[in-house]
């Protein structure tokens, strides 16, 4: 039980790390040009250099450690992840931090979606469901203070924050191997034929496909109000009050989903699906009413949309999460890594599908995000009525 309670600590510790790297960066990116000596345009090359091997490596990782084990698929990504942190703080150019970027963002795709399969091993089966939902907070914080941090690092050197992380990562790693895991595998087969049939398999299924299009639209959503809403105070708003708005989203999104998850155990899965795309809606219609956007008269309203965006987040991801450890709990490696990339492709275009519409304006921007919220809205009573997961007594 002790070496399980570490083990949990463990993964809750690097869902936390996870979203601090690309967000920090953005703060950081002066810095880093300074450093380098180049334009900051050409420092956000480190952004597809991370983002890339991540995105292609958890179709496959989760599915790996249904084969192979949570544990040697873990510290496997944990060396590569805090090999890149530690070469990004000692990186004298900026090829070299890139190329440092690619190898953290390989270790990543190797981590993320394997945490999430190892604390459902962990939980007993009355509890997954709330463990899911402290994922969700615990992501959501990450989200909110990579900002924070950053900003206060950066004061010193922008090379503190990398080795901060890879402290983190050290840490994790020493007590991943000395606890080790689980001493079963999810899955007795193994081989490549295993893993591809793994992963073929669950693509055929509509609960499976609905699932994804839920995380997929959550990107669509609730990441789409952050990133455009952020990107119409740019210029307007001073740096650090958009951060302090992002960071009550993401602190009201962690509250939220630790409720969650007590809420999907004892009620189960509809009223979150029904509270969270409401939200999104009432976010959206809110964000459509401000004239004047950006001055300061309309960021009380603006807070308290991102307010209830925020709820989104504590309630559809939780779900979503919990959607791909129940379906198939043999599989639940290959589904986490699933869900992961196509919520991951879904954040890659938000800035392409929501661009022509914010050169509209701000009305026109959240008048599309409010239709996507609809969309939200369809998939989630669609997956709930393709299986529609009860309380656990």
């Amino acid at each position: 039980m002790r070496k399980s309670s570490y083990l949990e600590a463990i993964a809750y510790l690097l869902v936390f790390v996870g979203p601090l790297i690309m967000n920090a960066m953005l703060v950081l990116l002066q810095a880093l040009s300074v450093e380098f000596g180049v334009d900051p345009t050409m420092v956000l090359t480190a952004i597809p250099a991370f983002m890339i091997p991540f995105a292609i490596l958890q179709l496959f990782s989760g599915a790996i450690s249904d084969v192979k084990g949570r544990v040697p698929v873990l510290l496997g990504g944990l060396l590569l992840f805090t090999a890149g942190l530690i070469t990004s703080a000692a990186s004298i150019s900026l090829v070299m931090f890139t190329a440092a970027h690619a190898v953290i963002g390989a270790g990543w795709g190797f981590v993320n979606p394997v945490i999430i399969a190892l604390v459902t091993d962990l939980a007993p089966a009355d509890r997954i469901a709330a463990r899911m939902g402290i994922i969700g907070a615990v992501g959501s914080i990450g989200v909110g203070v990579g900002p924070v941090v950053a900003g206060l690092v950066v004061e010193y050197s922008w090379r503190w924050f990398y080795v901060w992380l890879s402290s983190l990562s050290v840490v994790a790693l020493v007590t991943i191997a000395i606890v080790k895991g689980p001493p079963h595998l999810a899955n007795v087969e193994s081989g490549v034929r295993a893993l591809l049939s793994n992963i073929a398999a669950e693509w055929r299924r509509p609960v499976v496909l609905l699932t994804l299009l839920l995380g997929f639209m959550f990107s669509e959503t609730y990441l789409a109000t952050l990133v455009w809403t952020s990107r119409a105070l740019s210029g307007l708003v001073d740096e650090p009050t958009v951060a302090g708005i992002l960071l009550i989203s993401a602190l009201m999104a962690a509250i939220v989903g630790v409720y969650t998850g007590g809420l999907i155990r004892r009620r189960g899965v509809a009223l979150p699906m029904i509270v969270g795309a409401g939200a999104s809606m009432i976010s959206s219609a809110l964000l459509m009413s401000i004239t004047g956007f950006g001055t300061a008269e309309s960021l009380p309203l603006i807070t308290a949309a991102l307010l209830v965006v925020g709820v989104v987040a504590g309630t559809l991801y939780p779900v979503a999460i919990y959607y791909s450890q129940m379906i198939a709990p043999q599989k639940r490696g290959a589904l986490a890594g699933l869900l992961m990339s196509v919520q991951f492709a879904g954040m890659a275009v938000v800035p392409l599908t929501y661009e022509r519409f914010f050169a509209m304006g701000t009305t026109a921007l959240f008048a599309a995000i409010l239709g996507a919220s609809v969309l939200l809205l369809l998939v989630a009573v669609a997956l709930y009525r393709q299986l529609p997961l009860k309380p656990q007594h």
